[in-house]
């Protein structure tokens, strides 16, 4: 009797390691949490550029700061590690990646709260028209599939500031939709894909827009924030190898003032999940500035 309750001990202990290892793949980090982390980065760290050295809460925040900085520097090494090994996937798990940030989104929101204090915030901005915008498509959109009215999802990839401040942050969700399509058919017919992005959706406000799509590019232009060598610069190019370009390549090119995306004659048009597009603000857009808004989540 001892001997069968031990053979199925065993073989439940076996079925258990078994089934472990699908398990554990389960909550390793996607590109999507590489994103946000990266998204939640950027703010932080045009967040802590604003910050005067002489604010009474400077020397705790560069504190939190430097723990992050480590933190991510750690995740960095794992990461590369898992990249010479040639083994599949990130390397990361999803809980190393949210414990990260999370303490980044703690940081920004005792950031935000301590500027906006110190310097009075407004509770409104405006953008002006002709502002831009640069947003990551969330999921593969082609001209070979896709119809008129389609829902079409983006991320705000780099903070849009005005006057100083921070009015749309990084990870915003955008809402569009296609606006116009053609399929691409052999020899002589050339793909087009039109989008069209009308809604900001903030933490608890929906800001309507009119925008139009102006550039089209597999990586973030990042611009002034770039040379600010911030906390963010520490993932370097590791994000950026395992984030951008990675669902393959862009097929088509800008074509007119309108914004639609043009392939080569009997192609069709592909925008890859990733793919940045910088829009451009047809008119003046108001902003409200919840206090309660916490950037990146």
């Amino acid at each position: 009797m001892k001997t069968m309750k031990t053979a199925v001990s065993l073989a439940v202990l076996s079925s258990v390691l078994a089934i472990a290892p699908a398990h554990a793949q389960s909550r390793t980090a996607t590109t999507r949490d590489l994103e946000r982390l990266q998204d939640a980065l950027a703010n932080l760290d045009e967040s802590l550029a604003d910050l005067d050295p002489e604010h009474p809460r400077t020397g705790e925040f560069q504190e939190r700061a430097a723990d992050i900085r480590e933190d991510l520097v750690w995740l960095k090494v794992e990461m590369r590690r898992h990249q010479q090994t040639g083994s599949s996937g990130l390397g990361t798990s999803r809980a190393d990646v949210d414990r990260i940030r999370e303490s980044i989104v703690s940081l920004q929101a005792d950031l935000d709260a301590a500027l906006r204090r110190a310097s009075g915030r407004p509770e409104e901005l405006t953008l002006e028209e002709g502002t831009e915008i640069q947003v990551r498509l969330l999921e593969r959109i082609t001209s070979a599939t896709a119809r008129r009215e389609d829902r079409v999802e983006a991320t705000v990839a780099v903070p849009v500031r005005t006057r100083g401040v921070t009015a749309i942050p990084a990870g915003t969700r955008v809402l569009g939709v296609v606006k116009e399509v053609e399929r691409g058919q052999r020899p002589s017919k050339a793909g087009k894909l039109e989008l069209s992005f009308h809604a900001l959706e903030l933490d608890r406000t929906r800001a309507e827009m009119r925008t139009r799509v102006v550039e089209l590019k597999q990586d973030v232009d990042r611009g002034d924030q770039a040379k600010k060598a911030g906390i963010g610069a520490v993932l370097g190019g590791v994000l950026g190898s395992m984030i951008g370009g990675k669902e393959g390549a862009v097929i088509g090119v800008l074509a007119g003032g309108a914004g639609g995306v043009l392939a080569k004659t009997g192609e069709d048009v592909v925008l890859p999940a990733g793919t940045i597009l910088t829009l451009s603000l047809d008119r003046p857009l108001a902003v409200a500035l919840d206090e309660a808004r916490t950037s990146g989540r």
